[in-house]
């Protein structure tokens, strides 16, 4: 999932339906107001496992991985900002090419863009764009970190990153658990060690989606079909007090892996 748009969209992916689904916030930054369905783009003749999804910073563009068979980045632009009625592809980039993987389960930009973060199955693959948010720009740096290892899980399935790129965030397995790792260089997985975890007691994590305030998390579980806020005390702090929104919106209908908060 995705919140963008000053907190007032969020996207969806519909996993094997090849549905990129949009909702707006009734009250921006806040599940407490509700969501409102808007509607879905649907790519299923490009992709049919759609396991990740970002919305570039001023609405125009979007991204969404393929898994599996359809392992592959793909770009595409909203005609109208944010609005997936507007919308369509126009780019595709394989993976396997890349990195030889064809595990995609989540990816998050970072460095204004320049840098790409890719989630292979039990690897996080570092890319980089030599024109911002340009995929047909981007090239493997060659530098990947095993996430899986320091936090005895087997696979990954959402990472995010803060907004200065010191701190990296994981969900794995089944796990109700968020990971939290330090990066000594800012957005560079080559000097990264792992810091602490917090659990939610929200079994099954998928994708989650930290704000830029560094404050608040958007996390979706698996098992429970549910979208929570997480607010934090202190921004990166996952050890001091935690609450939640006070409601939570259930994806009854349109289950997804992948979110994305404008």
């Amino acid at each position: 999932c995705f919140i963008t748009n000053g907190g007032s969209t969020l996207y969806m992916t519909g996993s094997s339906l090849g549905r990129l689904y949009q909702y707006t916030l009734n009250t921006p930054n806040t599940l407490a107001g509700g969501l409102t369905y808007v509607g879905y783009l649907d790519v299923y003749s490009s992709t049919r496992s759609i396991t990740g999804v970002y919305v570039k910073p001023d609405g125009t563009e979007f991204y969404i991985m393929g898994n599996g068979a359809d392992a592959a980045f793909y770009s595409g632009k909203f005609n109208t900002p944010w609005s997936t009625s507007t919308a369509g592809l126009y780019f595709v980039l394989g993976l396997t090419a890349l990195f030889a993987n064809d595990n995609s389960y989540a990816m998050s930009f970072g460095l204004n863009g320049t840098r790409l973060f890719v989630v292979g199955y039990n690897i996080i693959y570092q890319l980089n764009l030599s024109v911002a948010y340009d995929i047909t720009t981007a090239s493997y740096s060659g530098i990947s970190y095993n996430a899986t290892t320091p936090i005895s899980q087997t696979y990954l399935n959402g990472v995010t990153f803060d907004s200065t790129g010191t701190y990296m965030y994981v969900t794995a397995g089944t796990s109700s658990l968020i990971y939290k790792f330090t990066l000594t260089t800012p957005w560079s997985l080559a000097t990264v060690t792992y810091n602490t975890s917090y659990d939610t007691y929200e079994a099954s994590l998928k994708d989650l989606h930290m704000r830029s305030n560094d404050l608040e998390f958007y996390v979706f579980s698996d098992s429970t079909d549910r979208l929570n806020k997480i607010k934090l005390t202190f921004a990166n702090d996952i050890t001091n007090p935690i609450t939640y929104d006070n409601k939570i919106f259930t994806m009854n209908s349109h289950h997804g892996s992948g979110f994305c908060q404008k």
